[in-house]
């Protein structure tokens, strides 16, 4: 059953890429670029220190949740990319498909953070935009880079039907947890500790001194890390800074600005200068990402720039 649902997935993908030009593999590059990292960190930082931070926290927390979810799965599940299946796929961008296939990965990640975007943003209170107008945007951004994964052909359909599915599970229970246990320091920090816990398995289940055989799982590691620095960093914000974003603009952007440059540091920076093939050193950057940028950099200003 398996290998003929396979075969149909990839005659749909062949089929796409049959009436393919450059014009659409270039617009559609464009819109699978919406749910890769950059983008969704960016728009992490900008509602984080220039909206509304405790907005911020609901949508990073509902995000790296569900990159943890989507990398287990993946781990487990090993379903290979069509591209691998099928060599005679001509797909296109693949530098971003690392890992396994399913489920989509950039799609889950679109799903969780536009709805959650939607869901916790107010936008409607700021905008004179609807509700339902904001669902139907969000909506419409994570449905086109779905399609936009399976038209470049690097997933199948079902990677991205699960994907979504799973994105909205994701960012409506991560949701529920932090209205459930958002009353205290202690109840929040239980939730994301239980939450690593039930992780934490799979960083020695997926490992392998060999990196040739970690580097699928390497994206596991990756949004461990992050959210292990967001859980720390949250910890420290809670506990010694408290900023708002109730201060003047030219505040909040030179704060947004600060944390663009220590973001920038040590993606790029550290990349540098951390040995390449080595899977501690990829966790320890993206844990510095979020810890770093989310915690220590506001810790160090907390008397000028991030007193309100």
């Amino acid at each position: 059953m398996d290998l003929k649902i396979r075969e149909f997935e990839i005659n749909i993908l062949k089929n796409l890429r049959g009436i393919s030009n450059t014009f659409f593999d270039n617009l559609l590059q464009i819109i699978t670029f919406l749910g890769e990292q950059y983008v969704l960190i960016g728009i992490i930082a900008i509602i984080y220190f220039l909206y509304d931070k405790e907005i911020g926290r609901k949508v990073a927390f509902a995000l790296f949740t569900s990159l943890l979810i989507n990398n287990s799965l993946k781990g487990i599940v090993k379903y290979p990319r069509p591209f691998t299946y099928d060599p005679s796929l001509e797909a296109v961008r693949v530098e971003t498909a690392t890992g396994f296939s399913f489920p989509s990965g950039h799609t889950q990640l679109a799903t969780t953070l536009y709805s959650s975007i939607a869901l916790h943003g107010n936008l409607h209170e700021k905008t004179k935009l609807s509700k339902k107008l904001i669902w139907f945007i969000a909506i419409l951004i994570f449905s086109l880079v779905g399609f936009s994964r399976i038209y470049l052909a690097v997933h199948y359909p079902k990677d991205v039907i699960f994907g979504i599915i799973l994105g909205l599970a994701s960012v409506f229970i991560s949701s529920y947890l932090f209205k459930l246990f958002k009353n205290t320091l202690k109840n929040e920090m239980l939730v994301y500790i239980a939450i690593l816990f039930i992780f934490l398995p799979f960083i020695t289940i997926f490992y392998d001194t060999n990196f040739i055989y970690i580097e699928p799982y390497r994206d596991f590691y990756k949004a461990y890390a992050l959210f292990l620095g967001f859980v720390l960093a949250t910890l420290i914000d809670k506990k010694y800074i408290n900023f708002t974003c109730n201060t003047t603009l030219k505040k909040k952007l030179l704060r947004l600005l600060g944390a663009g440059i220590c973001l920038a540091f040590i993606q790029f920076g550290l990349k540098l200068v951390f040995p390449e093939n080595k899977i501690f050193f990829d966790f320890l950057r993206y844990f510095l990402i979020t810890f770093v940028s989310l915690g220590i950099y506001p810790l160090l200003f907390r008397k000028n720039l991030f007193r309100d």
